[in-house]
């Protein structure tokens, strides 16, 4: 193909580099290649159409990569959306598990503080294992709430399943005694083994303003023959 203005020879006929290149490039008939023409003019005439194949084929890889890269970064903000949206049903899925958990640890804990109702009146709570904070306060509103719904008028807390007292241990069941009375109820604890009374005393822990009882059975009789008060 043959320049129709040589860009060589007319200053300004090609509008940018680009234009100016591709022109140059594609021109296979350039008269200035003739046999008339100079050997230093033809070859550097040669040359720059060499360069500018070159330059152009150089410039369709440019414009190749760039779309690439275009691609590639669309493709990442569509990676980064989709992991953006794992993430977020992630933290929906831990949160639904952490929900589900917490419920299943409230009902073993309601399961393991059972309130008994043995007697008109008279409602008794087993303690097994170790009372930490959660499971005291869990007990506690329980038993409250109990003693509030039956108007139960005396509570037994039976210790028989307690192996160990802490300090942490005696302060609860003292606020729960505590609690207790405000409702207007008795409270006794029974079950309260040797080693264990030892350990209070070492605690300086006084549960002397709760009664105690040496056995369950003996509460339940203590409490069937107190005369039942009426509650406001």
């Amino acid at each position: 193909m043959r320049c129709t203005s040589c860009v060589l020879e007319h200053e300004g006929a090609a509008h940018s580099l680009d234009d100016f290149l591709d022109q140059l490039g594609g021109c296979d008939e350039c008269p200035l290649l003739g046999e008339g023409a100079s050997p230093i003019v033809r070859g550097l005439v040669a040359r720059q159409h060499e360069a500018a194949r070159a330059l152009r084929k150089l410039g369709q890889r440019a414009r190749a990569a760039e779309a690439a890269v275009r691609d590639l970064e669309a493709s990442a903000t569509r990676n980064e959306e989709r992991l953006a949206t794992l993430a977020n049903l992630q933290k929906a899925s831990a949160a639904e598990a952490e929900a589900a958990l917490d419920e299943k640890e409230a009902a073993i804990l309601a399961l393991s503080t059972p309130i008994i109702h043995v007697l008109d009146g008279v409602v008794v709570l087993p303690l097994i294992g170790e009372l930490d904070a959660r499971r005291a306060e869990t007990m506690t509103n329980a038993l409250l709430d109990e003693v509030t719904r039956s108007s139960a008028r005396h509570v037994v807390i039976d210790l028989t399943g307690i192996h160990a007292m802490t300090a942490e241990t005696a302060e609860h069941l003292l606020r729960v005694a505590h609690a207790v009375r405000l409702l207007g109820a008795d409270i006794e604890l029974t079950g309260l083994r040797a080693d264990v009374a030892r350990t209070v005393i070492e605690l300086g822990v006084d549960l002397s303003r709760i009664r105690t009882r040496s056995s369950l059975k003996q509460a339940i009789a203590h409490a069937s023959r107190a005369p039942r008060v009426a509650r406001s």
